[in-house]
């Protein structure tokens, strides 16, 4: 009985609006997710975005109690601090502590509605609508709103710690939906590749091809699916190689480092 997940529904202001909480296995995991935040004493201050928020912003808090739950009790590090300060009176999601290195986490959950306002502007009818319409087919690229969300929380991260920014994606195809091939060139287009200066013609060049992104240390990718009759946590880490500060060894070898093959 996931008895949390009914006190979420039974409150929710955007009850009926779609699917959510989906099917049984959905909601017994959601329960873990739910148990979990209550066990941290966050129980209260996520309450009201699960609950009294559009569906987005509800999206967004189970984004972050996704990255905590995966890091803590899917790997075994320790989350403390929440809402810690960064840089510019900016405040993040988490500490994540690895070996004793406290490392300063923001997570993002960039979604098909930014593809829309890119497109379409920020007025188009389509963003009242829900992300799956029947018969609809539309060209998806995203490594620039990888780019994008990048550029979007990089303010908060300091030169002075370690800076991990996690991204849980709810664009038009996800990252982790697509073909594994497909999935390497998205991210070596968004932050890998090195553009031609002569070419006008080239897309930006990436990320983590030089020091622009210095105070980011890397970008952790996170998905979770259904496979077996349970889930799967599925991850990919990738390296900043010009940073400041490293991430620590005991972090990467818990996680899938990203390599274009």
């Amino acid at each position: 009985m996931c008895m949390l997940v009914d006190v979420i529904t039974r409150n929710a202001i955007w009850k009926g609006q779609d699917d959510f909480p989906y099917d049984s296995l959905s909601q017994d995991e959601l329960e873990k997710w739910l148990n979990y935040i209550k066990n941290k004493c966050w129980w209260g201050s996520y309450f009201s975005r699960l609950t009294k928020e559009p569906i987005k912003k509800r999206d967004e808090a189970l984004a972050e109690i996704h990255s905590a739950f995966f890091l803590e009790e899917i790997k075994g590090f320790v989350v403390k601090e929440r809402e810690p300060k960064g840089a510019n009176n900016k405040r993040g999601e988490f500490i994540l502590s690895v070996g004793g290195i406290d490392i300063f986490c923001e997570v993002k959950s960039p979604g098909w509605e930014s593809e829309i306002v890119k497109k379409e502007g920020i007025n188009s009818s389509r963003l009242r609508q829900g992300k799956h319409l029947p018969f609809e087919v539309r060209w998806t690229g995203i490594s620039e709103f990888i780019q994008g969300t990048v550029n979007n929380a990089y303010e908060k991260f300091s030169e002075d710690k370690a800076n991990l920014l996690i991204i849980v994606d709810d664009f038009w195809v996800p990252l982790f939906h697509q073909p594994p091939v497909q999935r390497n060139l998205t991210l070596y287009n968004a932050l890998y590749y090195q553009s031609r200066p002569a070419s006008c013609q080239d897309p930006p060049s990436g990320c983590f091809t030089s020091s622009s992104f210095e105070n980011l240390s890397g970008v952790l990718f996170l998905n979770i699916k259904e496979k077996n009759n349970q889930f799967e946590y599925q991850n990919q880490l990738c390296i900043n190689a010009f940073a400041k500060m490293e991430l620590p060894d005991a972090l990467k070898n818990q996680l899938d480092v990203f390599q274009m093959t």
